[in-house]
């Protein structure tokens, strides 16, 4: 109650009505059958539990400004403090635009706020000081622009009704630094509902990879694995998961071993999930790291749940590693279709990009061996059909049905061979 009430006062003198939302009436009804569509969420229920009727915040699919679904906060509880739904995890400096689409009764007391650093509340501003940009519908988008005082930083993105609210729908939130098209707000439009599961099936399509995680992996709260929850392209994508607080800055980290000399290049990847701002893409520079947090890289375009980040930097020596990573508070961080391309080429350095590929598993048959018509073995050594063999497979072609393998384990010096 002490906390709302200490927003509450430091708003006071900024109350306006918001008489600019449309009074459609919609009848909100709460439910639990969407919530897993809340994540990256929280509620702060300032002490009085929500009832379900009369005081709750819950993701509703009775109205969408997109997709499917909207978030609903009700409030007509007079003797409870406003209920508020909170993104937390931000890092926002300098000027930025907040913006979201809103519709439903309104009593003037459905209240946005940014939550400062170390619990103060430096930044704070009511939905009716915000422009009502555009209208959709029913639908009003409100902007705000704000500026972060100087050696402040914003964590907290909070949607507050202090109570009359029959029922508040919000939809489609953003919070975009200023020069940049990268909005920091994941899940602002309540349609997103993958969730990180540790998985070893699917371990041979993490070929050409490795783990660099300097956190300890515990495969419940941070682990890195291959998926096939979600895709951008293909079938598969790899998942981050690191919500260890205690863990925090020892990242969680997938690499790859990539030689490259000096020049101009573009790192980019798709991106989807619930995942903090201290992402970081990674590159070894002789025996330096050269650091890329996300808000460093340029939005180049989305796709449904996926956005694609890319940035271009310049070395000067030889390069050897290209990382990812993150360093705490992400729920759910899926990467896909990574690539790194040096100017002027079109090649893509990075091997197995999109997790599609394993290695291949050689196995012994006499099916084909008509069509090793024209060759003979030669070996020194001999076949027994498991670990040591040489046949013709269609397990894979470069061109037709058919290529040949060879496999030779523990063979010491003697040789497995064919000839023509």
């Amino acid at each position: 109650m002490k906390k709302l009430k200490k927003v509450v006062s430091l708003l006071v003198v900024m109350v306006m009505a918001l008489s600019l939302i449309p009074q459609t009436v919609l009848g909100a009804e709460y439910t639990a059958a969407l919530e897993s569509y809340f994540q990256g969420w929280g509620r702060w229920d300032n002490g009085v539990a929500p009832n379900g009727t009369t005081r709750y915040a819950c993701v509703t699919d009775e109205v969408a400004h997109s997709g499917n679904n909207s978030l609903v906060i009700k409030h007509q509880q007079p003797d409870a403090g406003g209920m508020m739904v909170v993104q937390e995890g931000l890092s926002l400096t300098g000027t930025y635009t907040l913006s979201f689409w809103s519709i439903g009764l309104n009593s003037g007391k459905q209240i946005v706020v940014m939550q400062g650093q170390d619990g103060l509340w430096q930044g704070a501003a009511l939905v009716g000081n915000a422009t009502a940009a555009e209208t959709d519908g029913d639908w009003t988008k409100y902007t705000l622009e704000l500026t972060v005082p100087e050696g402040h930083t914003q964590t907290g993105m909070v949607f507050c009704s202090d109570g009359e609210t029959e029922g508040w729908y919000i939809d489609d939130i953003s919070i975009v630094p200023q020069g940049t098209e990268n909005n920091v707000i994941k899940n602002g439009s309540f349609d997103f509902d993958k969730t990180a599961e540790y998985t070893t099936e699917l371990a041979p399509y993490f070929m050409g990879w490795g783990n660099w995680s300097a956190a300890a992996l515990d495969n419940v709260n941070t682990f890195y694995c291959v998926t096939d929850e979600i895709a951008h392209s293909g079938n598969n994508s790899v998942v981050i998961k690191h919500t260890d607080s205690s863990q925090n800055w020892s990242a969680v980290t997938i690499a790859q071993d990539v030689i490259y000399g000096p020049g101009d290049y573009t790192l980019s990847f798709w991106a989807a999930g619930i995942y903090a701002n201290n992402l970081c893409g990674m590159t070894r520079n002789g025996s330096e790291w050269d650091d890329y947090y996300i808000t460093d890289f340029a939005v180049a375009e989305t796709d449904g749940d996926w956005t694609k980040y890319s940035v271009d930097f310049t070395i000067s020596g030889e390069n050897n590693a290209i990382t990812l990573m993150s360093n705490g508070d992400t729920q759910c961080l899926f990467l896909d279709d990574i690539s790194l391309v040096k100017n002027g080429t079109t090649e893509n350095l990075i091997k197995n990009s999109g997790f599609e590929e394993k290695p291949l598993e050689a196995t012994y048959t006499t099916a084909f061996e008509n069509y090793f018509y024209g060759w003979e073995r030669e070996s020194a050594i001999a076949e027994n059909g498991s670990t040591i063999f040489t046949c013709v497979t269609d397990e894979t072609a470069h061109s037709g049905n058919n290529s040949f393998v060879l496999k030779s384990l523990d063979t010491g010096d003697k040789d497995l061979m064919i000839k023509q």
